[in-house]
C-alpha cells in the first residue's frame, strides 16, 4: 500500500468507518474562561434534509452535553438566545468526522464602571495605559462613547451607584476584567479595560483571530471592522529568531508523530495555554504510521513552537492556505520550482488530483467526499505531519495545486540543492564552460546533425530512433527517466501543468532533484551530507566521484575530480548561493 493510500486508509479507519458522528460543543468568553449556563440551540441537517433539533444550556465548564448518534455528512447550525428570548445564529460546523468537536469564543464581558463625568477637565496621562496592539495586545480602550456612564448626582444627593453593564443577559457566569479610568490629554474622560488574569490575547483573543469555528468575531466587539477578519495585521510579541524557531518547530513536530492526539486541536491548544498539556497520556506509535489527522497535528505544532497565535479552523487540510496568510504566513509557491525545494519550515497544503479524488469516492462509496488532501511541515530531510513518510517524500502521483506557505524557515536546504546541482552540472557537461549552455548539450548528435537543441517543449530524443546514447541537457537525462518521471503513472514524480515546457532549464532542474530523491540522495545533500549523496548516486551519474567514468575526468589544469575537488567546488558554489540570497 502506498503512503497516500496507507494515509486515507487510517483517516477513514480513524474516523471508525463513520455512518453517526458525535458532536461537542464548548463557549468561552473573551478572556477564555467557560461561559455557565448560556442557552442556545443547534440544529442538525442530514444530507437528505432530515432534521435533529437540540436545545440545552452550557455546563459550568462551558460545555454542551456530547450529541451522539448524528448522521455524517450533516451540518450543525448554532445559535444562542439573546436578551429578547430570540435565537441568534453565530455559526456553523460541518460532520465529517466520528467526533467533532467546536469551540466558540464570545468577545463579550461584564463590565463595571463608576460614575464618571464626561464633561472636559483637566489633561491626564490614562492614554499612557494604551500600548500598540501589535507590541502588547494585553489592554484595549473603550471610548466614553461607546459605553454607559452614569450622569452626576443632583446637589443634594448621593452619587448614582456604579451600574455593572451587562452585554448580554444571556453570558453566564465569568471573570471580571479591571477598570481603569483617567483623562486623556485633552482633558476627556476614557476608560481602560485591563485583563485581570493572564493574557487574554493567547487565551481568547488569538483563538478568535486564529477562527475557532468562527462563531465570534472581532467584528461583534468593534463593529468598526466591519467583519472583516483582523488576524493577517497581527504578530508574534516576540517571535524567535530562524533558524532557532525552524529548529524547535520541526523538533516538535517530530516528537508529536510518535504520539496518537485523540483530543482536538481545539482541546489540546486549551490545554496548552492552562499549562496541562501532558504527552505522556497518549498512547504512543511508530512515526511513520499515519492516523489521518494531519491538519490537527500541523495546529499544534504551529502553536506549540509558537509560530502562530491562536489555531487554524480546518475541516480538513487542503482548505488551510488562506488561513495561514491570515496568520503571517506568505504563499512563496511561484518562486520555488515545486516543494522538495522547500526551506526548512515552510508548510505545504496539497489538494488530491482528479483521480485521486475519485478513486476515494469510488472506495468509500461517498460522491460527497471532501477532497480532504494533506498538509505537513517540510523538515531539513523530510514532510512532517501527525507522521513522516517511510519513503521520505508524499505520493506525487495523488496530488495537484500543491502551495507553498512560508513564515519561519531556514534557506540553507534549498541553497543547497542550488550548489549540489551546479556541481553536477559540472561533472556532466565538463567541456562546456558557459552553464546556461549545458541546458541544451547533448550526449550524441539528433539525426539531423544537430549537437545541440533549441525545443525545449519535450526532451530531444523524445519518439526518434536511439542508436548511442539519448542522454541531453545539464544533467544528462535520458528518454526513459524523463518518461517514468513525467508520465510513467507508476513512477510519475512530477505533474506538469498545462501548457508547461517539459525540459527547459527549470525541468531539467526538477528532474534532476526528483532523481535525488528517488535514490534517496535529496534528504543528504539538504542536511549537507554530500559524501553520503555522492555513495547513493554514483550509478545514477557516473562522473561523480567513486563512479566508473570518473577516473577520466580531470578539472582544467588537469588534477583528478575526486571527493576533494567536489567537497570545494560545492563549497564554493554554495557561499555564491548564499550571497545571492543575503
Amino acid at each position: 500500500m502506498s503512503e497516500a493510500e496507507m494515509e486515507m486508509e487510517n483517516q477513514e479507519q480513524g474516523r471508525e468507518d463513520v455512518a453517526s458522528c458525535t458532536f461537542k460543543l464548548n463557549f468561552l468568553d473573551f478572556i477564555g474562561e467557560p461561559i455557565e449556563g448560556l442557552s442556545c440551540k443547534v440544529t442538525f441537517t442530514a444530507e437528505d434534509g432530515q432534521q435533529q433539533v437540540t436545545e440545552a444550556s452550557t455546563d459550568a465548564e462551558g460545555n454542551l452535553a456530547p450529541i451522539e448518534n448524528l448522521p455524517f455528512g450533516s451540518t450543525a447550525l448554532i445559535e444562542v438566545k439573546n436578551d429578547a428570548g430570540q435565537y441568534r445564529t453565530v455559526g456553523e460546523a460541518v460532520l465529517n468526522t466520528a467526533l467533532v468537536t467546536a469551540t466558540a469564543i464570545s468577545p463579550k464581558v461584564k463590565i463595571s464602571l463608576p460614575p464618571m463625568m464626561l464633561r472636559e477637565g483637566e489633561p491626564g496621562t490614562i492614554e499612557d495605559e494604551i500600548p500598540d496592539i501589535v507590541c502588547d495586545p494585553d489592554i484595549i480602550s473603550i471610548e466614553p462613547n461607546q459605553i454607559y456612564v452614569a450622569p452626576p448626582a443632583p446637589p443634594g444627593k448621593e452619587p448614582a451607584k456604579p451600574r455593572e453593564r451587562k452585554l448580554s443577559q444571556n453570558l453566564g457566569t465569568s471573570a471580571k476584567p479591571i477598570i481603569k479610568q483617567g483623562r486623556d490629554k485633552t482633558g476627556k474622560p476614557l476608560a481602560v479595560v485591563l485583563h485581570n488574569k493572564g493574557d487574554w490575547y493567547e487565551k481568547a483573543g488569538a483563538g478568535v483571530r486564529a477562527g475557532i469555528h468562527w462563531l465570534w468575531s472581532w467584528a461583534d466587539f468593534t463593529p468598526e471592522r466591519k467583519g472583516k477578519p483582523t488576524r493577517a495585521g497581527l504578530v508574534l510579541k516576540n517571535p524567535p529568531p530562524a533558524p532557532a524557531a525552524v529548529k524547535e518547530l520541526i523538533d516538535i513536530a517530530t516528537e508529536n508523530t510518535n504520539i496518537i492526539i485523540t483530543d482536538s486541536a481545539t482541546t489540546v491548544l486549551a490545554n496548552m495555554t492552562k499549562g496541562k498539556f501532558d504527552r505522556s497520556k497518549y498512547a504512543r506509535k511508530p512515526a511513520t504510521t499515519s492516523k489521518g489527522f494531519c491538519a490537527r497535528y500541523v495546529n499544534i505544532a504551529l502553536k506549540q513552537a509558537q509560530i502562530i497565535n491562536g489555531h487554524m479552523n480546518l475541516p480538513y487540510a487542503s482548505v488551510a492556505g488562506p488561513q495561514l496568510v491570515e496568520l503571517g504566513f506568505r504563499d512563496v509557491t511561484d518562486t520555488l520550482p515545486d516543494p522538495r525545494w522547500a526551506a526548512a519550515g515552510d508548510v505545504i497544503v496539497y489538494q488530491w488530483n482528479e483521480a485521486a479524488w475519485k478513486q476515494r469516492k469510488d472506495k468509500y462509496q461517498n460522491p460527497k467526499l471532501p477532497n480532504f488532501g494533506h498538509i505537513d511541515i517540510r523538515s531539513y530531510d523530510d514532510y512532517i505531519s501527525d507522521y513522516t513518510p517511510r519513503n521520505k517524500h508524499p505520493e506525487w502521483k495523488n496530488y495537484s495545486d500543491i502551495r507553498i506557505y512560508r513564515k519561519v524557515y531556514d534557506l540553507m536546504p534549498t541553497l543547497r540543492i542550488k550548489a549540489f546541482l551546479h556541481c553536477l552540472r559540472e561533472y556532466e557537461c565538463q567541456a562546456e564552460r558557459d552553464d546556461a549552455k549545458r541546458y541544451q548539450m547533448l550526449n550524441t548528435p539528433l539525426p539531423n546533425g544537430n549537437k545541440r537543441f533549441n525545443d525545449f517543449s519535450k526532451h530531444p530524443w523524445d519518439g526518434l530512433p536511439i542508436k548511442s546514447s539519448g542522454a541531453a541537457g545539464a544533467y544528462q537525462i535520458i528518454p526513459k527517466t524523463w518518461n517514468a518521471i513525467l508520465f510513467d503513472p507508476q513512477t510519475i514524480r512530477i505533474v506538469p501543468k498545462s501548457g508547461e515546457l517539459l525540459f527547459d532549464q527549470k525541468m531539467q532542474d526538477r528532474i534532476a532533484v526528483a532523481i535525488l530523491e528517488s535514490r534517496k540522495a535529496l534528504a543528504s545533500i539538504r542536511t549537507g551530507d554530500i559524501e553520503k549523496a555522492i555513495q547513493l548516486l554514483q550509478t545514477e551519474w557516473t562522473s561523480l566521484p567513486g563512479a566508473k567514468e570518473n577516473v577520466r575526468r580531470k578539472t582544467v589544469d588537469g588534477k583528478p575530480m575526486d571527493m576533494d575537488y567536489f567537497s570545494s567546488l560545492f563549497n564554493s558554489y554554495l557561499n555564491e548561493e548564499m550571497k545571492k540570497d543575503a
